[in-house]
């Protein structure tokens, strides 16, 4: 049985970053980044905020690791001035379970299965177009895959 787990926020607050550094943690971003990868880890990120577009993909920048070929968990994370729909596609397919709803901080976890390591993994607006935060050149959109049995 497949589940679907949904974290909605409509509260502003620190950056991931932000929290990361609050707990002691010293470094840059890319220090940040590199702490949360394990084996078989992929990261994504952006910063700065964006404009998403209907039907159009989150601009996402490769800060680490490579796409896990196998079972993976896909977490996500976007900060959105306006109410948002987003999911996770697998070249042109719709991830199963991956569709997320909110303002704010908006986090989504799915689990999906990849099977050849060329396929192209994309968050996608596919709500209306939509803003995201990223005031002082926080991150506003992070995407992280891990390999999962």
């Amino acid at each position: 049985m497949k589940r679907k787990i949904r974290f909605l926020r409509g509260t502003p607050g620190l950056s991931a970053y932000g929290v990361w550094l609050s707990m002691g943690n010293q470094g840059s971003e890319q220090a940040f980044f590199k702490s949360m990868v394990k084996e078989h880890c992929f990261v994504a990120a952006h910063t700065g905020g964006q404009t998403v577009e209907k039907n159009s993909p989150v601009l996402l920048y490769k800060q680490t690791g490579t796409c896990p070929v196998g079972r993976c968990l896909a977490e996500y994370i976007i900060n959105t001035q306006e109410t948002g729909t987003f999911a996770l596609f697998l070249k042109d397919t719709e991830i199963l379970n991956s569709r997320f709803s909110g303002t704010g901080a908006v986090r989504g976890l799915c689990a999906f299965d990849n099977l050849n390591k060329q396929n192209e993994i994309m968050l996608k607006n596919v709500g209306n177009t939509c803003k995201t935060s990223g005031e002082n050149n926080a991150v506003d959109a992070l995407l992280l895959l891990r390999l999962i049995d």
